[in-house]
């Protein structure tokens, strides 16, 4: 890393040092109708400044910069179980990833604030709900590998029913209807089904959450409309997760597997390239200041299309083994601050990245080549309402 990027960073580090004590909380703004307690208006966003290292020892493919990510959104609750909400963000064209480059001399990225998610929602009293428009993806997620919960909405029509067991047990059952690619008046539409369930509870004082989700695709136009084709074809992919806490440490896992054809995967494919698993630990060492290191194994197809719906905080998505260490700051400001290194090593070195159909080009968010380390660090200042 070059000496004026590890200043940049070093500086960056020392900032939360000095301000770490006080009090301060985000809050929400909610607006109530004196009236009815049930109707009311909650307005809610966010924003972050990130300084960003990227460093390739084997391509040519070493950059910095700074990004920004804003999002605003408001739910109104209209009463009987009734509400809409919508949230807008940087970067609304990007499928995973909601940060925007700056740079004055280029306004594309600037003109992309646009929906993030926008949809109806109905809850009854029994546990049971259903919402259809653009909406957060209703299951339980640590890393975000099987998908990106935070960035990525499905689009559809989705349903659940959430079970309290006792004061501290809870089932949450859900599944949904996404529709990937709209195909108008030709073929049938690419979609995926999704279910999941998950249940948390106490065991000897310590809080514990199990869960599976599932997703099936179905590629209705493979091999037919190339513009639509999505990369795998028909696949499912499921995902076992174990998250165990007891006050300061938490510690959690995940196994992520499909059923995705060898002659998709390409040449070269082995017998691991369909699972993954990751495990990691967080400690707070107090109400100021926490640790976290996760570990990451994750085959080429262990996840949706080859990683096109997984977190993107590592350089690439699917195909590598790698690290992620990051330390957490909060301050008496309302400002949180975080600073992260990630590396990655491609874990099945003979395969080659797939040709998006959409496109016609190598997708970028499978790792390859031979004796390749990626590695990224970054600090990101936070601050939510």
């Amino acid at each position: 890393m070059k000496k004026s990027r590890f200043f940049l960073l070093i500086c960056a580090v020392a900032m939360p040092l000095l301000l770490a004590c006080g009090n301060a909380e985000a809050a929400k703004t909610i607006w109530k109708n004196p009236d009815d307690s049930a109707n009311k208006l909650v307005l809610y966003g966010d924003g972050r400044v990130r300084y960003e290292v990227d460093e390739d020892d084997t391509l040519p493919e070493n950059r910095d910069r700074m990004r920004i990510r804003v999002r605003f959104g408001l739910n109104y609750f209209v009463g009987q179980g009734i509400e809409t909400g919508f949230r807008l963000r940087t970067t609304a064209n990007s499928l995973t990833s909601p940060h925007q480059t700056l740079q004055v001399l280029s306004v594309e990225e600037e003109t992309n604030f646009g929906l993030d998610r926008g949809y109806i929602k109905y809850s009854s009293p029994i546990g049971l709900w259903a919402w259809a428009g653009k909406n957060a993806m209703p299951i339980f997620y640590q890393t975000t590998q099987f998908w990106d919960a935070y960035d990525l909405q499905p689009e559809g029509v989705f349903g659940g029913y959430d079970i309290k067991i006792g004061n501290d047990a809870k089932i949450n059952l859900s599944t949904g209807y996404i529709i990937l690619n709209e195909e108008g008046f030709s073929s049938g539409d690419d979609t995926a089904v999704q279910y999941a369930v998950h249940t948390a509870f106490t065991l000897r004082k310590h809080r514990i959450d199990l869960a599976f989700n599932g997703l099936t695709i179905t590629d209705q136009n493979f091999g037919v409309a190339a513009k639509t084709n999505l990369l795998a074809g028909d696949a499912t992919y499921g995902e076992i997760s174990l998250k165990v806490e007891r006050s300061w440490l938490i510690v959690g896992t995940e196994f992520l597997f499909s059923d995705v054809s060898d002659s998709k995967i390409g040449a070269g494919n082995e017998k691991d390239d369909k699972n993954a698993f990751t495990v990691y630990a967080r400690v707070k060492f107090n109400k100021w200041f926490g640790a976290r290191l996760y570990y990451y194994d994750v085959g080429a197809a262990s996840v949706a299309e080859f990683g096109r719906f997984s977190q993107d905080d590592f350089p690439f998505s699917s195909n590598f083994t790698g690290i992620r260490a990051q330390l957490d700051f909060k301050t008496p400001l309302g400002l949180n601050i975080d600073v992260r290194f990630y590396t990655q090593d491609t874990k099945n070195e003979n395969l080659i990245a797939p040709t998006d159909p959409s496109t016609a080009k190598t997708v970028g968010f499978m790792m390859t080549g031979k004796n390749r380390t990626r590695s990224r660090a970054q600090v990101n200042f936070n601050v939510a309402f």
